[in-house]
């Protein structure tokens, strides 16, 4: 039987210390999150975060918010985007002005005006 050539040989080294370092590492990943508990870490992020969306924040504040979006994820000439707020009960919090009317609410009605002073989008 024939000898495998070189190219065969170093194409088999290569592949066998990639799968050598990438076990490596992911072992090393599993045995980090296992050490540190990232259950503990993922809980400890919720626990801080999770006050912040329990607030009831003032109509005035989501126009701000919508802005904010604006700059962030629109395009300067693609329509800023939609933003509509209700509490757990159903009450409608804030509606962005530019909401179309084709488009329902459930509860019915049309969208409430935006607060007095709401900067203009």
């Amino acid at each position: 039987m024939r000898e495998p050539s070189f190219r065969r040989r170093v194409a088999l080294l290569s592949a066998g210390l990639s799968g050598l370092v990438l076990l490596i590492v992911c072992g090393s990943g599993w045995a980090l999150i296992a050490r540190f508990g990232i259950r503990g870490v993922d809980h400890e992020l919720v626990s801080r975060i999770q006050p912040e969306f329990r607030n009831e924040w003032p109509p005035e504040h989501w126009p701000q918010v919508q802005l904010a979006l604006a700059y962030i994820y629109a395009d300067r000439d693609a329509t800023p985007p939609l933003l509509l707020v209700r509490r757990p009960d159903g009450f409608m919090v804030y509606c962005s002005p530019g909401w179309p009317r084709q488009l329902e609410l459930r509860g019915g009605g049309p969208p409430p005006r935006p607060p007095a002073g709401a900067p203009p989008l």
